[in-house]
């Protein structure tokens, strides 16, 4: 499953959960700040999105419908 970044952001900020993650992003190596910074597309099964969902104590069942949300957007 994919999304654009900018639904990702606008679902992130809708949940109350962007500035988390920005904060986290913030601590990574200077490579994944790059990716989150400039990637286009995310999908489900990106190791950074997994690393994020574990960061949120997202389930599976959570991430799925975080994308199916952010789908509609």
């Amino acid at each position: 499953m994919t999304i654009s970044m900018r639904q990702a952001r606008l679902e992130l900020l809708n949940r109350g959960l962007l500035d988390a993650v920005e904060s986290h992003v913030a601590t990574l190596s200077r490579a994944a700040q790059i990716e989150w910074e400039y990637l286009v597309e995310v999908r489900r099964d990106y190791p950074l999105v997994v690393e994020l969902a574990t960061l949120l104590n997202l389930s599976e069942t959570d991430l799925d419908a975080f994308f199916e949300s952010a789908k509609l957007i």
